[in-house]
């Protein structure tokens, strides 16, 4: 349990397929960590990391990723949203050099939309 009182909760995918794949299909094996209120189930944060070795077909020797997403209560809406992500992918291509890309999205403004239908 944290200082805050979410429970942080590992996992770790070991067989295959995996949630994530290539386009061409390769398993793209995950692991992460979720934070957990236990009185009432809302996930409060979210982090992914990934790892693919090898994977020739896209001029790449090595990827490491991760997503780190966390959310807020949203009042008027009355529901837990994404306040803010941020992602960080490494890749180490086949000449040996590392590229790096690093990204974060921070979301305000949350607006309901509604429509509506009449049927005759």
């Amino acid at each position: 349990m944290s200082a805050d009182g979410t429970w942080r909760i590992g996992w770790r995918e070991t067989e295959k397929p995996t949630l994530i794949r290539t386009p061409e299909g390769t398993s793209v094996p995950s692991e992460g960590e979720l934070w957990v209120r236990p009185a009432d189930g809302t996930i409060v944060r979210v982090l992914l990391r990934n790892q693919l070795f090898g994977d020739r077909r896209h001029q790449q020797q090595h990827m490491n990723g991760q997503v780190d997403v966390t959310y807020k209560y949203v009042e008027p809406l009355g529901m837990w949203l994404p306040d803010r992500m941020i992602e960080d992918f490494e890749i180490r291509g086949p000449n040996g050099a590392w590229e790096r890309t690093e990204g974060e999205a921070v979301y305000s403004n949350y607006r309901q939309f509604t429509t509506s239908v009449r049927v005759r």
